[in-house]
Formats: structure tokens, sequence, C-alpha cells
């Protein structure tokens, strides 16, 4: 748990630190929208053919 903890932390620091330059950057760009969505789950399968990635054992709040 405290690696996770640790991680987090880390990760925060350094989106506080990207801040500034995102801003920047999407000012020169015009109106830019990033979004990253991280889910977990407790299994997956890839269906190649179907080009579908299905997640199993998601949480109960995942969107």
């Amino acid at each position: 748990m405290t690696t996770r903890r640790n991680l987090v932390l880390a990760v925060t620091a350094v989106a506080a630190t990207a801040v500034p330059l995102r801003q920047r950057l999407a000012r020169a760009a015009g109106d830019v929208a990033d979004f990253l969505f991280v889910q977990t789950a407790g299994a997956m399968t890839l269906d190649k053919a179907a080009s579908r990635l299905t997640r199993e054992g998601i949480g109960a709040t995942t969107l």
C-alpha cells in the first residue's frame, strides 16, 4: 500500500508541475481537450477479429 501511495503522490506532483505548461500549449493551439480515463478490471479478453476489448470484474462505480 505504501508503494501505491508513493506512486499517487509522485503522479500528483508531476501533474501539478505540468499544468502551467499545458495551459500555455492550450492557448497556443486553441481550444484543446485532453482526456485520460483509467479503469481497472479483474480480467480482460481481446477479440482481435472484432477489435473488441472486454473487461471482466470491473468496479460498480466504473462508468
